[in-house]
């Protein structure tokens, strides 16, 4: 079944995944996410939907029916729920409910379930910012349809999960995201960047730390290296202009930081399995949010 009610202000905003089977390969996969700002009138009640839902509640209130328990949705609190399961939630009457959400599948979610799902228990967050930045991060991936994205999403769902296991049943001191929030800076800072010519050196600076420790952390929390991470901002970028552009491939490499239109081909390769005018053939433009 499934009913609701939309109530929305107008910063609401959601995204629909179309997924492929490379990236329903990996432990997790977003299907879709958004952020939502809604009045008292908001409500749904669902089941059978074959997908888990992560709720983050960034201001306002909710209420949540599952599995027998009621429970109120507050500022800084995390839920998840099956719901293939029959839940219903809503704005409480008389104010506004400010949430981000998730939409996911998981190959397997082990220790998460019993803790996490097994009743209905919202988690106050202890590093309610760094889930919040993992949650703009899943967004601007989420238009991605790239190995690496794919990777990165399912780490970054990964982190959520875990950080809500820390907050659940530990004093806060997660070791995830001790260093979280400088990871997060440093994706920020290179994809400000990523047209220069960045180096090892330049994000070891940044962050203050050895190449092999910035290099280790920066995976955990991203899925892939800071390196990595620069072109798959340079070729995103690449994708977006072959798509909406009728840029030369030559005129693009420059303008996404490559020296040359070889080297961007092969980068481009490397990522997408084709060549750029190839992609542009096959390729439809995707929306953006407005």
């Amino acid at each position: 079944m499934l009913e609701y009610r939309m109530d929305p202000l107008p910063e609401t905003y959601q995204y629909v995944r179309t997924l492929d089977n490379i990236a329903g390969s990996f432990p997790f996969y977003c299907t879709e996410i958004g952020e939502y700002t809604m009045g008292d009138a908001y409500y749904t009640k669902r089941d059978g939907l074959q997908r888990l839902l992560l709720i983050v509640t960034i201001d306002g209130c909710g209420r949540m029916i599952y599995h027998g328990g009621n429970c109120l949705l507050e500022r800084g609190t995390a839920v998840l729920i099956d719901c293939k399961d029959f839940q219903e939630y809503y704005t409480v009457w008389g104010k506004t409910w400010h949430f981000f959400y998730i939409h996911f599948g998981a190959q397997n979610m082990g220790g998460y379930r019993e803790t996490l799902i097994g009743r209905l228990t919202p988690v106050l967050l202890r590093a309610k910012e760094y889930v919040l930045e993992l949650f703009k991060q899943l967004y601007s991936m989420s238009r991605q349809y790239d190995i690496l994205s794919y990777a990165a999403q399912s780490n970054a769902i990964s982190n959520i999960l875990t950080e809500m296991l820390y907050s659940k049943m530990n004093d806060g001191s997660s070791p995830v995201c001790s260093r979280g929030a400088e990871m997060a800076e440093l994706a920020g800072y290179i994809e400000k960047n990523y047209r220069e010519k960045l180096h090892l050196d330049d994000f070891s600076r940044f962050t203050n730390l050895t190449k092999y420790h910035m290099i280790r952390l920066f995976e955990r929390q991203m899925g892939m290296s800071p390196y990595q991470y620069m072109h798959l901002c340079r070729i995103n970028r690449a994708q977006e202009l072959l798509r909406t552009t009728d840029m030369t491939a030559a005129q693009i490499a420059f303008e996404v930081g490559y020296s040359d239109a070889v080297i961007f081909n092969r980068h481009f390769k490397a990522f997408n399995h084709v060549s750029p005018g190839e992609y542009r053939k096959r390729s439809i433009a995707i929306p953006k949010k407005e």
